[in-house]
């Protein structure tokens, strides 16, 4: 209820609201056609360009969480592509913000589930490990606690703390 009451607020007036000091920086960048993306956070913490734990996440998160994954901002591997996403549609994944790159751009503009990331690359990921699920991460400026609100548009992505979310709409 909370995601759908913001998804109708701009990012940016949003992060007007939160004295433009949280939102997650220009290196965010939409990888879907178009949309919102508005959902509670579910944090993955793994090693650049490793998606082991991204997998799992996929399988644990709640339809409509936002995966939010902190893979060191390595654009060297991806973490995702067509056939994780294809997966994360069909398990009603809200969207993804990922400190890491994609690949198979143009599946993610045909499907259209809001995706933010850094980077694209054609390059594969690993599946080794290590990586840690459900914990506080730190992307771009942004402090993320699973449960946070995360909001996103074509002006970038940004995080409203759960504690802060009623002050913030009002």
């Amino acid at each position: 209820e909370t995601a759908k009451r913001f998804s109708a607020i701009p990012v940016a007036n949003v992060s007007d609201c939160m004295a433009r000091m949280t939102a997650g920086g220009p290196g965010l960048r939409p990888m879907h056609a178009s949309g919102v993306l508005a959902g509670p956070a579910f944090t993955v913490k793994s090693r650049p360009g490793d998606n082991l734990r991204l997998h799992k996440a996929i399988d644990l998160a709640a339809p409509g969480d936002v995966i939010v994954c902190d893979a060191g901002g390595d654009l060297t591997n991806s973490l995702m592509g067509e056939l994780m996403l294809a997966h994360a549609i069909k398990r009603g994944i809200g969207g993804f913000v990922l400190n890491g790159s994609i690949r198979d751009r143009d599946a993610f503009t045909e499907r259209n589930l809001p995706v933010f990331a850094v980077g694209v690359t054609h390059r594969g990921p690993y599946k080794d490990g290590p990586g840690e699920i459900g914990f506080g991460i730190s992307i771009a400026g942004m402090n993320i606690e699973p449960g946070d609100l995360m909001l996103g548009d074509a002006d970038g992505v940004l995080c409203v703390p759960r504690a802060d979310v009623e002050a913030v709409y009002l």
